[in-house]
């Protein structure tokens, strides 16, 4: 009989930790038909209003303000007494005439106390006592839900503040079941084990232990069409737009989001910028002010209909799937970032229809596949393009970069290209930084020097984490404008060329781990704004006695040798 009051202890003490009510939920009047309760007025901007939702749908909270129970305060701490109640609500425990405690008596959750203690649930705090007005910490949470589930043994130390806390074993096997995930998101290293237990940690507490360590979405926000016909300042289609954007990508459980779907005045949701009636910004990026982000799911079609839209910035959220093609309708665009997502599948062909381009397009750390598409010759005015850390493979569609006239910044890193890298965009008349590091089979260009020799923009140009070899110092000592070279990590083999002292521009020229050999050639006293200049990671420090000791240039070229290639240990510079 203990084993079987223990499991449901397990079950109750989850809701034991959660005492709330419900937004939205589908509930029946007296005909059968499916109705829809007055959404809370307080849990709109709640991290944990798809917790609460799903507490109120199962009816195991009301309110916080009866008899209108219009609130759910999320934010207010649990008592003891609060969580006999959604216990007894939540798993129907039977009545009982047995008065238990002497310190509850008269007080509203009494008849549940007593329910709870018949089943065996509590045995009260000492002396015949319930403290029934009494908070509970996360820490008592931990330890109540882990020994109502029998969760396993934890070997895993999930957070770094519990460390001197009896509560710790508790708190890791609730973190290996999920049924918590920390206080300090997003990085979620703390538990805060003394810290009050709020409503709405509650509510996501024991939807976790119910369904199994997952906590649902929040409901879906309000319907775009019946909304968007009630607010002021701005076109009903931009509203419906972004409406649209909300519910698609988990708003609910968006950071920072404070009065969007909520307030009838869209042009004042976080993030949204209007001039006239129509949005003309829109930053929902976690990582811009005003940091509003954790957006999650596919992006919605529909929101290209911000068709007067000039910057949209989505970078640093949780998206995934394809870019919509009806992105390419966005014409007013001057500045795109979907960067640090999870979006899959090729780059549509359609932004290149996004001729107003002049900011950036910046589309790096996603999972995009494929190659860049041949319309992109018509972003004449882009400055930035921003296509690293993808799934890129075809290396020779990144000739239509050669057209893309107003680039000053190409940055294509880590992504899957080989072979020959098409020397057209040599061709680029004010190109200033171009970033090829970390491909890993890149080998060579097809003309680049003689392209780049002809220029007299390319200043930093990265070529680290590849696969070029000796001969690229022949293409890129042609151009005379570098002041920041990049060859660490390639195939480079035998000595350093003395035509390295034509880049007489540099101040950062790195040619770590390679396997080069022999003296340090004398036209390296040519580069005269070098410091330091390095040979090699973490080696001995060499100074070169012929030039580096001089008047003329007393703090040059600071040699860091590579430890593992000892014939650059102690050599002196070439005559």
């Amino acid at each position: 009989m203990r084993g079987g009051k223990l499991g449901l202890l397990g079950l109750v003490v989850a809701l034991f930790l959660s005492i709330m009510p419900v937004a939205g939920a589908q509930v029946a009047d007296d005909s059968g038909e499916s109705i829809e309760q007055q959404a809370f007025t307080d849990t709109a901007n709640s991290v944990f209003r798809g917790a609460i939702d799903e507490l109120a749908a199962r009816g195991i909270t009301l309110g916080c303000n009866p008899p209108a129970n219009t609130r759910y305060c999320p934010d207010n701490p649990v008592t003891r007494g609060q969580m006999a109640i959604f216990i007894v609500r939540g798993f129907d425990l039977p009545p009982t005439s047995t008065d238990f405690f002497f310190d509850d008596n008269g007080k509203v959750y009494e008849d549940a106390v007593n329910r709870l203690a018949a089943a065996g649930l509590t045995q009260g705090c000492g002396a015949g006592r319930y403290c029934g007005d009494d908070t509970i910490s996360r820490g008592e949470m931990a330890a109540f839900l882990s020994r109502s589930k029998n969760l396993p043994y934890s070997t895993t130390d999930h957070f770094v503040d519990d460390n001197n806390s009896i509560f710790e074993p508790g708190i890791n096997k609730v973190a290996d079941a999920r049924i918590t995930l920390g206080c300090n998101p997003p990085a979620n290293t703390n538990f805060c084990p003394n810290d009050n237990v709020t409503r709405g940690q509650m509510a996501a507490f024991i939807i976790r232990a119910l369904t199994g360590g997952t906590t649902p979405p929040p409901g879906p926000g309000p319907t775009p069409g019946s909304f968007c016909t009630q607010v002021s300042g701005i076109t009903k289609g931009d509203c419906e737009a972004l409406l649209k954007l909300y519910n698609a990508t988990g708003g609910g459980s968006w950071t920072n989001k404070g009065s969007w779907a909520v307030s009838k005045t869209p042009c004042t949701w976080p993030g949204v910028t209007c001039t006239g009636n129509r949005v003309t910004s829109l930053i929902l990026s976690s990582v811009e002010a005003p940091f509003v982000g954790n957006l999650s799911g596919a992006l919605p079609g529909g929101l290209a209909a911000l068709t007067a839209l000039r910057v949209l910035d989505l970078a640093s959220n949780e998206l995934t799937g394809g870019i919509p093609p009806s992105f390419g309708q966005m014409t007013s665009l001057q500045g795109l970032d979907l960067s640090g997502n999870t979006l899959t599948g090729p780059i549509p062909a359609q932004l290149g229809n996004l001729t107003n381009l002049v900011i950036e397009l910046d589309l790096h750390n996603n999972l995009l596949t494929g190659g860049v598409p041949a319309s992109f010759a018509n972003l004449k005015n882009v400055d930035i393009l921003d296509l690293g850390g993808n799934l890129l493979t075809n290396t020779a569609s990144l000739s239509v970069l050669g057209q893309m006239t107003a680039l000053t910044q190409i940055d294509l890193r880590n992504n899957g290209f080989d072979g020959q890298v098409p020397g057209v965009i040599g061709n680029l008349p004010i190109l200033l930084r171009l970033d090829l590091s970390d491909e890993d089979n890149l080998g060579g260009w097809t003309t680049l020097g003689a392209a780049f020799g002809n220029s007299e923009s390319l200043q930093d140009l990265d070529m680290s984490g590849n696969n070029f070899t000796s001969a690229v110092f022949a293409q890129v000592t042609s151009i005379p404008s570098l002041t920041e070279l990049d060859l660490s990590f390639n195939s480079i083999t035998g000595a350093l060329p003395g035509t390295i002292g034509l880049l007489t521009g540099l101040t950062d020229l790195d040619v770590s781990s390679n396997n080069l050999s022999g003296a340090v050639p004398s036209q390296i006293t040519q580069l005269t704004n070098i410091d330091p200049f390095v040979v090699g990671e973490e080696g001995a420090l060499k100074l070169c006695p012929t030039a580096m000791t001089t008047a003329a240039a007393p703090d040059m070229v600071q040699v860091f040798v590579n430890a593992r290639d000892s014939s650059w240990l102690n050599t002196s510079c070439s005559a």
